[in-house]
């Protein structure tokens, strides 16, 4: 093998950097007589939301079709609770984070919770509670 060829992988490599994953997710929960709904849904890339049970509380699960995250990429999620509407968001199951040979992976979250609204994710966190109303 010559010392050309032995580089190419390495010079491929620097040339093809692999394709990382997107996605971002928000909704908006708000309250319809007795229930609560979603009022205002958005999905790209590989993230999704799917809401199994709408009733006093709305059931929001945010899917990753890529099954895990890797070096690179990047999630967004948004979701904002409107006044006296209950939210109770999660993710389909544990998410796997692989290793990164190179890239960190980014995630941001923002939640926001008009007053009386309530958010769950395993803990309910009452706007007034103490807790900031808006986490980023």
């Amino acid at each position: 093998m010559s010392r050309s060829s032995s580089l190419l992988p390495t010079l491929e490599a620097a040339t093809n950097p692999r394709q990382r994953a997107q996605g971002h997710v928000r909704a908006t929960f708000a309250r319809a007589g007795a229930r609560t709904e979603a009022a205002r849904a958005y999905e790209t890339g590989g993230l999704r939301l799917r809401f199994p049970h709408s009733g006093a509380e709305c059931e929001c699960v945010i899917v990753n079709t890529g099954g895990g995250m890797a070096g690179g990429d990047r999630a967004k999620v948004e979701m904002y609770v409107d006044a006296h509407a209950r939210a109770i968001v999660t993710t389909q199951a544990a998410e796997k984070i692989y290793r990164a040979d190179g890239a960190p992976i980014h995630t941001r979250v923002q939640l926001s919770v008009a007053p009386g609204g309530a958010f769950a994710t395993g803990t309910v966190i009452p706007c007034g509670s103490g807790m900031p109303a808006a986490l980023i």
